[in-house]
């Protein structure tokens, strides 16, 4: 004998953005930017450095000490076999009075890149000069908010008695701008908008195996920004591969390629931009939230077990959801189609094979025509305690429908266990002379008539008007009706990033779908 939860009755059943501020004039700042060839020996070294200094003192002018807080040296040079190797170093300078500084040198191949890790090293600013003032060694100039400077020029040093213990750098020349005003705050507004995704910030995945999806994003802001870059990043998408093209510009598109493994890593996932203009006067952030789903009908899922592929994709995932596990317990779960247990009945929706007395529960083929693609099921809210104990209609989609039928069928399962379990089948007939799986001495205290198959069958009028008994079939299955009515729909909502599914609107899903 097969148990099986029945669909009784068929009923028809919705961007994330983040304005931020752009500020433009940090306090007391330069950056500087030099890039030089340096011909020696017959080869060509390229070069290129980046430096940024402080003013230690906030308060004043731009007059007063400066320090180095950032400098990174960037040099490409042929090499007559690949070098690859990490170092750290300390640079001193000669008749400083202590200045230094350590740096972290990286090569690889022919490129070497020098990071300043550690400083105590600064300069002086005096009268529209970048140098050191003890030593009357000046080695920059500032024209209005433009400074130019050569940190090392070794004519110079060398009449001044300077020496490295490093050999020289090349001679870069580097410029930049200074900051010599309080922010004059907000500059502008700016956000990240979607502009050709029909679907606001919804990521659908195709259903390629691997599948793939891609939306374009792109910085809106109220006032035309200084000339910059754009910083674009995205949280973890565990086993996704994101590739962001166009990175570094005011609009990229987002492409992911494969579907995560794991239920937990659809849904939500913040994207960020920084913003810096090309002087660094201006920085700002903005954050948007885009949200992936999987298309449900398809058999597009990650899984390595082979077994697994003839699962759609609404299954492998919501396996892994608590809306699997009935009552909180462990069942195990396995894909019925059309043909295990009753799933070739066209109303079934999940079913229960007794005899085994163990926890397989089959969930049956949730895309055919009567479940309108939306997976959608209407079962009898009952309560055998009450005058009347058809308390009404209740109407799930989705993984509702997927929960309740788990609870339904675990309900069987228990019944079972208590009521059947090492039992013959001689013996199990022989106490259920009624033949509705209860032992007709167990029945009078669960408010059953032992000599009915189905006790109660109170009448409502279906959709035509005309008033219907209700059959169920047998008094076990109207337990597992009763066991259905604590559910609340939308519970397990948060969990289904399925497409059809309960947090997309089903119009985005009609071009991968004919259910609609």
């Amino acid at each position: 004998m097969k148990l099986a939860y029945y669909l009784i009755l068929l009923l028809l059943s919705t961007v994330f953005a983040f304005s931020a501020e752009v500020r433009c004039g940090q306090p007391y700042t330069i950056v500087l930017n030099g890039q030089m060839h340096h011909t020696t020996h017959g080869y060509t070294i390229q070069w290129s450095e980046h430096m940024e200094l402080e003013k230690v003192h906030k308060s004043g002018g731009i007059d007063g000490r400066w320090k180095i807080s950032k400098w990174i040296i960037r040099t490409t040079m042929p090499m007559p076999a690949a070098v690859n190797m990490e170092q750290d170093y300390d640079f001193t300078v000669p008749r400083s009075g202590g200045m230094h500084g350590r740096f972290h040198m990286s090569m690889h191949g022919s490129d070497m890149t020098q990071t300043l890790t550690s400083s105590h090293l600064y300069l002086d600013i005096k009268n529209n000069r970048i140098g050191w003032e003890k030593t009357n060694l000046w080695f920059g100039e500032i024209y209005d908010n433009l400074v130019s400077l050569q940190f090392f020029q070794p004519e110079q040093l060398k009449k001044r008695g300077y020496k490295f213990k490093q050999s020289a750098f090349p001679s870069t020349n580097l410029t930049g701008f200074i900051t010599r005003r309080k922010s004059r705050g907000i500059e502008s507004n700016i956000k990240i908008v979607f502009p050709d995704n029909d679907n606001d910030n919804n990521v659908i995945f195709s259903p390629d195996d691997p599948a793939v999806a891609a939306i374009t994003a792109r910085i809106k802001s109220s006032k035309p920004l200084p000339e910059g870059t754009y910083t674009w990043s995205i949280d973890t998408i565990e086993s996704t591969e994101v590739e962001i093209i166009g990175n570094g510009g005011k609009q990229v598109v987002f492409h992911f390629k494969g579907l995560p493994e794991h239920n937990s890593q659809f849904g939500k996932h913040h994207i960020t931009v920084k913003y810096r203009s090309a002087d660094a006067q201006c920085t700002g952030n903005a954050e948007s939230i885009i949200k992936l789903f999987y298309l449900a009908f398809a058999y597009n899922h990650p899984s390595r077990n082979s077994q697994e592929k003839n699962m759609p994709n609404w299954f492998y995932y919501w396996k892994q959801t608590p809306a699997a596990k009935p009552h909180g317990d462990n069942v195990r779960l396995l894909y019925g189609g059309r043909t295990a247990c009753n799933c070739n009945n066209e109303d079934v929706v999940a079913c229960y094979g007794t005899g085994s007395f163990n926890k397989v529960f089959y969930l049956c083929d949730l895309s055919r025509a009567k479940f309108k693609g939306k997976m959608q099921t209407t079962y009898p809210i009952l309560d055998r305690t009450k005058q009347h104990p058809l308390l009404g209609w209740q109407t799930t989609e989705y993984i509702d429908t997927y929960a309740v039928s788990l609870i339904h069928e675990y309900q069987h399962y228990l019944d079972e266990m208590r009521w059947q379990r090492g039992k013959s089948k001689a013996q199990i007939a022989s106490e259920d002379r009624d033949k509705d799986d209860i032992p007709d001495t167990e029945e009078p205290a669960l408010h059953f008539d032992p000599s009915k198959r189905q006790t109660y069958k109170p009448v409502y009028r279906d959709n035509d008007g005309k008033p219907v008994p209700l059959d169920v079939q047998t008094d076990e299955e109207w337990i597992a009706y009763e066991s259905m009515r604590s559910y609340r729909p939308g519970t397990y909502n948060k969990y289904d990033w399925g497409c059809p599914g309960a947090q997309v609107d089903d119009k985005l899903c009609k071009d991968f779908h004919s259910y609609f």
